[in-house]
């Protein structure tokens, strides 16, 4: 699983970022071998960053990077992204680009014949793999296989380093900022849509980079659904509104969510949010390395079910995170994965009304060699706007 011990790299210019990807280029190779795969395909996407730093945008035109056992890579792609790719690579790399006119068949029949990708045991992300470059692939490696490489690949980016974990620190940061300028507009009389809008300006005005989710904003009765696209609702005295947002910093990111009165609080409702803070401190104060990712879980859904509400907590505690919004590992009854130190989740129980109201509460926290450290720390108190 995790190599706790690992050296931590710094990723303070082209030195540092070598060392990293170098390290974690060598890891996976080790992976690689382990599971019986010859080779490495990946596509744009959040593990092709972590191996490589390479940040692309999927459109028509296919790529793929190869990893292979040697330390010399392959990188097939349009003619007009070559260059970029090249300024961006620290490890050794060979480019196969083609143009428009003259297409990509034969380019990657090229790679695929250097590579020797013929009869070879592929592994590919069955969840970030295009059918557009599997197929390509398969025209051009007669016999080869195909494995999912996704588990070996999560075990390495579950556990975070030094580096990694302050830019999650730092997106935390950037996202109680914005959500505490942001506050201000939630009163009776605003929609949705303007507290979508003053979270979004905040966000980018406080520092973060690209905006990794659409904040999730929500009033009274919609506050019931977990996930739900904001709209044109008016605020009304008396609602509940739940936000869930997050800021990036460093390609890193944050998830926080916080639910909020507005002028007054229904008694039930009140209790809820206490039941939910409860379910949510049980973890933060329980919760230890070694402990599986089922029993986290039920630290939260113990608090609640007690309480009376179990029916109403319809989703799982928490969803690993990183580079990517969700990612491993979840925490839900039947993942028996233990925690080890350095990895990174969200505690966010909640408790759901159907046509009343929602109230969730959700925090990012890293595993540390004792218990939780969490990066979050936006008041859990009860706050009643407007």
């Amino acid at each position: 699983m995790c190599n706790v011990q690992r050296r931590i790299y710094s990723t303070a210019g082209l030195k540092g970022k070598y060392q990293m990807h170098k390290e974690r280029q060598a890891r996976i190779r080790k992976r690689m071998k382990e599971g019986g795969m010859d080779h490495l395909a990946l596509f744009i996407g959040y593990s092709l960053y972590y191996f490589t730093g390479l940040k692309m945008l999927a459109h028509e035109r296919p790529m793929l990077f190869i990893i292979s056992p040697g330390e010399e890579n392959a990188a097939f792609l349009a003619n007009i992204e070559a260059d970029s790719v090249k300024a961006v690579l620290t490890e050794p790399c060979k480019i196969y680009p083609f143009t428009d006119e003259a297409g990509y068949e034969h380019v990657f029949a090229g790679l695929s014949k250097d590579l020797g990708l013929a009869g070879k045991t592929i592994g590919i992300e069955y969840l970030g793999m295009r059918i557009q470059e599997y197929e390509i692939i398969k025209r051009h490696a007669a016999g080869a296989a195909f494995v999912d490489a996704t588990d070996a690949i999560a075990e390495l980016r579950m556990c975070k380093d030094k580096g990694e974990i302050e830019n999650m620190r730092k997106a935390a940061e950037i996202t109680e900022k914005a959500l505490e300028a942001a506050l201000p507009v939630i009163r009776p009389g605003a929609t949705e849509k303007e507290v979508y809008k003053e979270l979004k300006i905040q966000m980018l005005k406080h520092g973060s980079g690209q905006l990794w989710k659409q904040p999730i904003v929500t009033s009274g009765p919609r506050t019931a659904f977990p996930h739900s696209k904001v709209s044109d609702r008016v605020i009304r005295s008396g609602d509940l509104v739940m936000i869930d947002t997050g800021a990036s910093y460093g390609e890193y990111i944050c998830d926080l969510t916080r639910t909020f009165a507005v002028e007054k609080v229904e008694d039930e409702f009140r209790k809820v949010f206490d039941i939910v803070r409860e379910a949510n401190a049980a973890v933060e104060k329980n919760a230890k390395p070694g402990m599986n990712a089922e029993e986290v879980d039920r630290l939260a859904r113990d608090v609640i079910e007690s309480k009376g509400y179990g029916k109403q907590f319809i989703h799982r505690l928490g969803h690993g995170l990183g580079l990517e919004g969700h990612e491993p590992p979840y925490m839900v009854r039947g993942n028996k994965l233990k925690l080890l130190p350095g990895m990174t989740f969200t505690d966010e129980p909640g408790v759901y009304l159907a046509g009343r109201g929602g109230i969730r509460i959700e925090d990012d926290v890293v595993v540390t060699e004792s218990g939780l450290d969490y990066l979050t720390g936006f008041s859990r108190e009860l706050m009643v706007l407007g």
